[in-house]
């Protein structure tokens, strides 16, 4: 992890295994991220409109996982082909209730 705190100030982090945790501003309570640590190359962020690649996945079955902070953890499983390039929409994450049933 590199995070530049000034202008030329690099601060590099090994982690020792795959986590996800929050780091808050000290300064700035509405400010934060959430930084995954994984054991693969294979992850993405979405765009404004909720599209995402994931490139140099070798073809197999795979479960999707998505992640939000308000909605939770969804996942999906998916089958990816050869090298074709494939749209698809993407599942929508719904809030549930303490009783697990979706909310929408």
């Amino acid at each position: 992890m590199r995070h530049n705190r000034n202008k030329g100030c690099v601060l590099v982090k090994k982690f020792d295994k795959a986590e996800t945790f929050r780091v808050k501003c000290e300064v700035h309570g509405w400010m934060g991220a959430y930084i995954g640590v994984f054991e693969h190359p294979f992850f993405a962020v979405t765009g404004e409109d909720g599209s995402f690649t994931i490139k140099g996945l070798p073809a197999g079955e795979y479960t999707l996982e998505a992640w939000h902070e308000k909605y939770g953890t969804q996942t999906l499983k998916v089958k990816v082909g050869g090298s074709e390039r494939r749209r698809r929409s993407s599942p929508t994450l719904r809030s549930r209730s303490r009783s697990g049933r979706e909310r929408g």
